[in-house]
């Protein structure tokens, strides 16, 4: 995809015509960072960050209850609450952009 020269433009054309940009020049080859995309139902991950929250909670107690939070307990909590925090983001994420459901002449 080598730039043309265009008249109405006065700078470069890709193939399909477009002007090109100084940006869009600087943007090619870059990789760019892209949200991920969840799947699956948002009950399911509501599901799964209640199951998380809830078993964080119950590391949290029961390391308070013994001797006090060690940092192998302190470790699992973080693990814990990331794993609770990307549920979180899943559930928002799929209520706010869900996946189209496929059509009836996709399952045949």
């Amino acid at each position: 995809m080598v730039p043309s020269e265009s008249s109405t433009y006065g700078g470069g054309a890709d193939d399909e015509g477009e002007p090109v940009t100084e940006r869009a020049n600087e943007d090619r080859g870059r990789l760019r960072l892209q949200w991920p995309t969840f799947r699956g139902s948002p009950v399911r991950w509501g599901i799964a960050a209640a199951g998380w929250l809830l078993f964080a909670a119950s590391v949290l107690l029961t390391s308070l209850r013994g001797q006090g939070p060690s940092w192998l307990d302190a470790l699992f909590l973080a693990v814990l609450l990331a794993l609770f925090a990307i549920c979180v983001t899943g559930t928002v994420s799929t209520i706010r952009h869900p996946r189209p459901t496929p059509t009836k002449e996709d399952h045949s």
